[in-house]
């Protein structure tokens, strides 16, 4: 839409030449040779800037001016700059500065004229669309404008924009994080970890982020609706989590106040850039989200649900995996089908084009012409060849090439390794409520957390209690020789005969990594001679030994864990 401009001077010549330059340049321009004149038309609205020569017949340019900002409100004002061969004395009068947005002296330069004007122009749109874009945001049930974060910092440039839609002045707490580009993805997840607005939503304003909360385009109104109702959920729902786990400052707790205030399960998708093939929403580093959520199902805290399963690179543990056909030989996918000839006579069997000498076929064996089909051959199937090794088989391999490293993995040897969705229980939403951390004492010699189950065991108090952890110094050995599922296999038969083995004041937790065995009303001391004897019985009907490592955890304080 083009700009509308009036040029208020009583000199005709400096009107047709202020007239014409300012049409070139796009605007469109009416004139007035008065005062009076100027305020009515001005009055009318529809302009946005207008040029007033000092010195006009009726009322000059300052008492214009004057008039029009008492008559008019701010938003209906047009920009007002003035025209006058006596600048300094214009500018000596205090009001002055008030009343005009600028003062340009004469004799007129036209080029710094039409930039100055095309200066203000820029401002009166930046204005007239924040006041639309707050508008706009109230009706969506916000105060004005959301008060954001930008990440990265914006530029100049950005920074302008961006002050047409949102707040960026910093005096309000914010209500969002605005991600302005693909790369920010890595400064949320940071935030999510260690920032102290990581319950805030994340917008995207690129439109590439999956993971964002909302997403913004200014020619979107479905996306202005979004972002005003994921602000007002994520404040809303912020307020019934007690402060002690919007403080919280480990992975667990943060993870289950973002479930809480986005009101959406941690619910993965296929994302083939990702070396798990998969993300996660709210820009978590997935791998440790997914451990902490796996932490958290296994304490009762989340509902966990099986989302897919993929197979993993033996060297490099990336699922990004090619499937393949491949020679059980030598593991090429250089394989094609070929038919098969039989010669009854010598029983020997091979692929057609081993048989074919030109228009005849010759058994390559006993080297006899085979001239009746049923009676000399026949051709049973089919069979696939290698183009590498030139080997047969009666059907191809399951392979895999990494993408990422290149290296190869047989379909036999992949381990597998499962995805899931979560799902916030009664629990954890009560443990928010509540104000506990998740997650509040360490493995020593390890440095990760305790299970989250031994942590809940431990509040509940007891006189005394060992807590000891288990680590098998034959696990590599164990699954080089025979293979991941026989040392699951071995491991658990010998979890089995341990908790048979130690009675009803022991409770055994197993995890990934390390197994614990919490003893109470037994002190370290006590159980120090005990556990090496009885490590050794739960382990002899084992095909072999796991070589069990045991080490006595410090039992943390109850107070630790709240």
């Amino acid at each position: 839409m083009r700009q509308r401009l009036l040029v208020v001077e009583d000199d005709a010549i400096q009107q047709a030449v202020l007239k014409s330059a300012l049409e070139r340049r796009g605007y469109d321009i009416e004139v007035a040779s008065d005062g009076l004149t100027a305020v009515r038309m001005l009055r009318g609205g529809g302009f946005d800037l207008a040029l007033i020569d000092y010195r006009l017949p009726e009322i000059d340019g300052l008492a214009s001016a004057r008039l029009l900002r008492e008559m008019m409100t701010g938003e209906d004002r047009p920009k007002l700059i003035a025209l006058t061969s006596a600048a300094d004395s214009l500018s000596s009068r205090e009001v002055s500065e008030s009343v005009f947005d600028e003062i340009v002296s004469k004799p007129l330069n036209l080029p710094a004229l039409l930039s100055t004007i095309g200066h203000h122009l820029r401002e009166t749109a930046a204005d007239h669309t924040s006041r639309a874009a707050t508008a706009a945001w109230q009706e969506l049930g916000l105060g004005g404008a959301p008060s954001v974060i930008a990440m990265p910092s914006p530029s100049a440039a950005q920074a302008q924009l961006l002050r047409c839609y949102f707040d960026l002045s910093g005096q309000r707490e914010p209500e969002a994080v605005l991600l302005l580009s693909p790369e920010a993805a890595f400064d949320a997840a940071a935030a999510r970890i260690s920032s102290p607005h990581f319950a805030l939503p994340f917008v995207d304003l690129t439109g590439n982020l999956a993971s964002a909360d909302a997403h913004f385009s200014a020619s979107d109104h479905t996306t202005w609706e979004a972002v005003a109702s994921a602000i007002t959920r994520f404040a809303l729902m912020r307020q019934s989590i007690a402060r002690g786990a919007l403080d919280a400052p480990d992975i667990d707790t943060r993870l289950l106040a973002y479930m809480l205030v986005s009101g959406r399960p941690f619910l993965p998708s296929l994302d083939p850039a990702s070396r798990e093939c998969v993300r996660y929403p709210g820009f978590f580093p997935d791998r440790d989200a997914r451990d902490a959520a796996e932490r958290m199902a296994a304490r009762g805290l989340l509902d966990r649900r099986f989302f897919e399963r993929f197979h993993v690179c033996a060297s490099c543990s990336s699922s990004r995996l090619a499937a393949r056909e491949e020679c059980p030989a030598c593991c090429s996918s250089d394989l094609s089908e070929v038919p098969l000839v039989h010669h009854f006579r010598c029983a020997h069997q091979g692929p057609e084009q081993d048989f074919t000498r030109g228009p005849h076929l010759v058994c390559p064996k006993c080297r006899q012409h085979l001239r009746h089909y049923g009676s000399d051959y026949d051709k049973p199937g089919t069979a696939i060849r290698c183009g590498g090794c030139g080997a047969l088989s009666p059907e191809p391999a399951v392979g895999f090439a990494c993408l990422d490293c290149g290296s190869h993995t047989g379909g036999d040897a992949a381990k597998t390794r499962d995805a899931f969705s979560y799902a916030l229980t009664a629990e954890g939403i009560a443990l928010l409520r509540r104000g506990k951390a998740c997650i509040a004492a360490s493995s020593p010699g390890t440095g990760g957390p305790l299970p989250g189950a031994v942590l809940d065991a431990l509040a509940g108090g007891a006189p005394a209690a060992a807590l000891v952890e288990l680590r098998y110094g034959a696990r590599a050995r164990i699954i080089a020789r025979r293979g991941d599922a026989a040392f699951a296999a071995m491991r658990r038969l010998f979890l089995e005969n341990l908790a048979n083995s130690a009675g009803s004041d022991c409770m055994l937790f197993s995890g990934e990594e390390a197994d614990h065995l919490l003893i109470r009303g037994a002190s370290p001391e006590a159980l120090a001679g005990l556990c090496p004897d009885l490590l050794e019985a739960c382990q002899e009907v084992l095909a072999e030994g796991l070589e069990p490592e045991m080490r006595f955890i410090e039992v943390p304080q109850a107070g630790a864990l709240k």
